[in-house]
């Protein structure tokens, strides 16, 4: 999706985890985990992200789902926390950045 950089924290061992953002909505958010070795499910995780570096959103996530695919992870989240300037950060990155689909499958 675009060029948009999104990162995990984990809590635990304070590595970031580079991933690629496959959707994105007010609630939460799908990705493609690019660094599997250093993913733990069942951790809340603190997320970073930006819409093409403008609209930096930090706030905390959850995991929903995890599928793997093709040698592939892919992890859906939902937001747990995040602070009202960075909500509107994520409404306004929204608005300019993505486009509503109508239709999608789920994993």
């Amino acid at each position: 999706m675009y060029n948009h950089r999104f990162c995990l924290k984990n809590p635990e061992t304070k590595q970031y985890i580079n991933c690629n953002l496959i959707n994105i909505s007010h609630g939460g958010f799908n990705l493609e985990i690019l660094e599997r070795d250093k993913m733990v499910l069942d951790l809340p995780y603190s997320f970073y992200f930006s819409f093409k570096n403008e609209f930096f959103i930090y706030g905390i996530c959850q995991r929903v789902w995890h599928k793997e695919e093709n040698g592939k992870l892919f992890i859906g989240f939902k937001i747990t926390d995040i602070s009202p300037e960075d909500s509107e950060n994520l409404n306004k990155g929204i608005e300019r950045y993505t486009r509503v689909i109508e239709y999608r499958d789920f994993f």
